[in-house]
């Protein structure tokens, strides 16, 4: 029926000559209901093409993705000198922008100057292009100068921070903007929960969450979901699990949020969350599935993560190249390395993180050639290297022995592949020398490291002199890391055994005292198991929670006691002597 309307419409179009008012009108509608062709075919005939003829076309154009045709129209309403008011060049600058066109929206730029069009529509439009084209610096001077800003302004500048990575700028002019007295919109609020919720700032979020309910900014589910989001972020899964609850629409973000945020906090809530997800009808996605199959890994549940795996060949996933490379990660920490090369050898494409997790998981398993090998087929393959695949290389290299082709990769970081050595490679290398029994090597080269060591570097000879029974290197190493982070339980306990070893009994009921006094800090230790597809969370301290708890507590002392009768004693030298 539409088409046959249209039909008759044309065709009383081009009988009348297309008087420009109803050509127009029709050419606004047939743009608006998506219908191109026929627009095109009305604004072809039409016998005289005003501005706003053309600033349908090209809006038309844009609004419907064919950003190409878009700019060509508009190039050509200038060769035939018609001039653009400022809806055309806003129109025009979204088409570049989209297609990232700085050429051609620097062009759009000066014309927009030579007509003077400074309104806040065409400003926007510009700031918009230029943070598109990955052109930043231009778009903060531009900002800088603008007569008209407004909350959309605003926005455009702070998503373009956190895109960037920028996020502490971002609330930098978030926080500038409240100052100017712009109006907040749920828009420029959920970019800056972004920025918030990165930092892991969370008086700053909640801030700005009480902001967004004392301004009645509406209550749209992207708002809602950057609340969330910014909450599990700041690792405050039970606000954020409380908001969610109360949502009344959720959609696979809100979903997608709350199973990452649990797995970022190693929280069986993640799983759960999983199998709820299902039980509402909502299809995962690739970033479902990467978060589950992490947390599968980081708590090496095999079988639960072979289950997802086989979901992910069910939905067709299995060619995603960032899910494949977590598979990857998940088979090697739950200690399947064959099926994580498998899955490495069967991928269609890889990236650098694709070798970089194979190589990590030889390294971590003590396959130090293979992943020797690793390395040198990523470079026959013309895959450059990072500093995060020599980190890969050099852990295996530390785990499986291999001094002196470590030696040779960190020294090839710098002196082939121009990577300068960060403080996690230098770890790497103390690591590496210290369980080589080389600890004052090890001492040395953090003596000599151009920046001074963090308490990962002291930490890798700590536990090399923990190892090897270094006592004095060991207390030396355990003073340096209180020295970066007082609160270092690991360290105070490795220092006070020290003492105790070494009889100084004074030093070591000191040591003992702050310990004590520190105590609520200590993070509570918890481990999971997995047993007949289920997995099953432990809690230091809590034993009696319930029968078959404290039933397994009673057979692990039964255990203790028949392994004592046997003559086999336990490690005790990790933990803090009484």
């Amino acid at each position: 029926m539409f088409l046959k309307a249209t039909t008759i419409v044309l065709h009383s179009l081009h009988s009348l000559h297309s008087p420009s008012s109803l050509s127009t009108k029709m050419l606004s509608l047939f743009c608006k209901s998506g219908r191109l062709n026929e627009a095109r075919q009305v604004f072809d005939e039409m016998a005289e093409r005003d501005v706003i003829a053309w600033t349908i076309m090209i809006t038309g154009y844009t609004f419907q993705g064919l950003y190409f045709e878009a700019l060509s129209l508009f190039h050509k309403m200038q060769l035939l000198g018609t001039k653009p008011n400022s809806f055309t060049i806003s129109s025009s600058l979204k088409a570049c922008s989209a297609l990232g066109s700085y050429s051609q929206g620097t062009q759009i730029h000066c014309l927009s100057i030579k007509f003077g069009y400074e309104d806040s529509y065409t400003e926007n439009a510009l700031l918009d292009m230029y943070i598109k084209c990955n052109r930043f610096h231009e778009s903060k001077s531009l900002f800088s100068y603008m007569k008209w800003t407004n909350v959309i302004s605003w926005t455009t500048m702070i998503s373009g921070c956190t895109q960037r990575g920028l996020h502490r700028e971002a609330i930098g002019l978030f926080l500038e903007m409240r100052q100017d007295s712009t109006n907040v919109d749920s828009f420029v609020c959920s970019a800056t929960l972004v920025a918030c919720g990165s930092l892991g700032s969370l008086i700053l979020g909640t801030m700005i969450h009480a902001l967004v309910i004392k301004c009645g900014v509406g209550s749209s589910l992207i708002l809602a979901n950057s609340i969330v989001d910014m909450y599990a972020k700041c690792w405050n899964m039970i606000e954020a699990h409380r908001l969610f609850d109360e949502m009344p629409r959720r959609d696979l973000v809100s979903w997608n949020t709350m199973i990452s945020g649990y797995e970022r906090i190693g929280s069986i809530e993640s799983l759960k969350m999983f199998k709820l997800m299902g039980i509402g009808n909502l299809k995962p996605d690739s970033y479902t599935f990467t978060s589950v199959i992490s947390f599968c890994g980081t708590q090496s549940v095999l079988k639960c993560g072979e289950q997802v795996h086989a979901c992910i060949i069910q939905k067709g996933l299995g060619n995603c190249i960032a899910l494949s490379n977590t598979l990857v990660d998940m088979y090697a920490k739950c200690g399947s390395i064959p099926f994580s090369r498998k899955i490495f050898d069967e991928m269609l494409e890889r990236d650098f993180v694709s070798w970089t997790s194979m190589m990590i998981a030889y390294g971590k398993h003590g396959y130090g050639n293979e992943a020797l090998e690793m390395f040198d087929k990523m470079i026959i393959e013309r895959v450059q290297p990072d500093g995060v695949a020599f980190l890969g290389v050099l852990s295996a290299c530390s785990h499986a022995g291999l001094l002196d082709e470590g030696h040779r990769m960190f020294q090839s970081m710098s002196s082939i592949y121009l990577i300068a050595p960060r403080k996690e490679h230098y770890a790497c290398v103390v690591d590496m020398l210290g369980r080589a029994g080389k600890l004052l090597e090890a001492l040395e080269m953090i003596e000599k490291m151009p920046f001074e060591a963090d308490e990962s570097v002291w930490g890798a000879l700590l536990g090399a002199c923990r190892v090897h029974g270094d006592l004095k290197l060991g207390a030396l190493a355990a003073r340096k890391m209180l020295g970066l982070r007082e609160g270092s339980v690991s360290a105070y306990v490795s220092l006070s055994n020290i003492y105790a070893a070494e009889g100084d009994w004074d030093k070591f009921a000191k040591t003992r005292r702050v310990m004590k006094e520190m105590g609520d800090t200590k993070e509570i230790g918890r481990s999971w198991i997995e047993v007949r597809n289920q997995v099953f969370d432990f809690v230091v301290g809590d034993e009696g929670s319930c029968k078959e708890m404290r039933s397994m507590y009673e057979n692990l002392r039964s255990l203790g006691r028949h392994m004592r009768e046997d003559g086999h004693e336990p490690d005790l030298t990790c933990l803090p002597h009484d």
